[in-house]
């Protein structure tokens, strides 16, 4: 589930050990409605403080009437890409927005589970922000890359490579993987759009 979705927070909870975030166990049907699940192996999942927060008491989404959240034990995630991301650069703004896209053949309830669990967590929004941290940290050296031959080609490679890297390792739906894939192709950010990264410090 982990390495098919990664829909959680941006720093990739709920495996969050690995990012070194503190993280708990969390009771996906709430312990006070289900007592006695309270302590069920499969009712524990694991869970960042700010999702914990979040999700509360909820289970249910009264709009779609579909679950609010994806169980990490049992939901079942689609192997293909359904997280996409835009990017707008001009001289004073680098502008990113995350979203879920319904893809051809994923039926509603698909489509509704996925858009509940992000919609009820922010994670779109965590995503948008994780993302300009992410790439300021970068940028002298997205500096350096591009200087290398002043085109952009060695710099849309070496970040095709690392969408690779993510998508492998974390599956399609890494937001990391889909923010390095649209960076590739963005030909803004690789002939020099990266700068804009500097006036927004």
């Amino acid at each position: 589930f982990v390495t098919k979705l990664n829909l959680t927070d941006a720093t990739s909870n709920p495996a969050t050990v690995r990012s070194g975030l503190n993280y708990s166990l969390d009771h996906y049907l709430p312990k006070d409605d289900f007592p006695e699940f309270s302590v069920y192996s499969n009712n524990l999942t694991p869970s960042c403080a700010a999702c914990n927060t979040k999700k509360k008491k909820k289970i249910v989404d009264q709009n779609t009437q579909v679950r609010s959240f994806l169980h990490p034990y049992f939901d079942i995630v689609p192997n293909f890409q359904f997280l996409g991301v835009e990017i707008r650069i001009d001289p004073t703004s680098f502008i990113v927005q995350f979203q879920i896209n319904r893809v051809a053949g994923m039926p509603a309830h698909v489509y509704n589970h996925l858009r509940s669990h992000v919609d009820e967590l922010g994670l779109l929004d965590r995503y948008r922000k994780s993302t300009l941290n992410h790439l300021s940290d970068d940028r002298r050296a997205y500096a350096r890359t591009f200087n290398e031959d002043g085109t952009g080609a060695i710099l849309a490679a070496q970040l095709a490579n690392r969408a690779n890297d993510y998508a492998l390792d974390y599956g399609p739906n890494y937001w990391l993987a889909v923010l390095y894939t649209e960076l590739s192709s963005h030909n803004g950010f690789c002939h020099g759009g990266f700068q804009t990264l500097d006036a927004i410090q």
